[in-house]
């Protein structure tokens, strides 16, 4: 976990991503973040669409109001652990968990949002 903690801080000291990129989501995008995000783009219902989309390395899709709920979970694990220090009641499975579940969400984000852009 730590080398991927360090790959992410190298991506933000070698302006990989740009700082302005965290101004609209105040740097945590929660479900309404994101979808306040995909509406700006024009995508209708994303967390429909990003459910559409969802298949995790568990081989697990999962319905667009779990999907909203588990952004938002880990949003509120993300806050405890960079402002108290620790998570409160997370487990290692919770936690790896997360990681399945961020990395299968972040390609569901990427296939909505180039099918979006391929039919414009």
């Amino acid at each position: 976990m730590i080398s991927h903690i360090e790959q992410f801080s190298q991506s933000v000291v070698n302006r990989t991503i740009h700082p302005l990129s965290f101004q609209d989501t105040v740097a945590n995008p929660n479900a309404a973040t994101l979808k306040d995000m995909f509406n700006k783009f024009g995508v209708s219902d994303p967390f429909q669409q990003l459910s559409n989309s969802y298949l995790d390395s568990l081989n697990r899709t999962l319905p667009k109001l779990v999907i909203s709920q588990n952004l938002d979970r880990f949003v509120k694990r993300r806050n405890e652990a960079a402002h108290g220090g620790r998570i409160v009641g997370a487990t290692r499975v919770d936690i790896a968990d997360d990681h399945v579940f961020l990395t299968a969400l972040a390609v569901s984000v990427k296939t909505v949002l180039s099918s979006h852009i391929a039919n414009i």
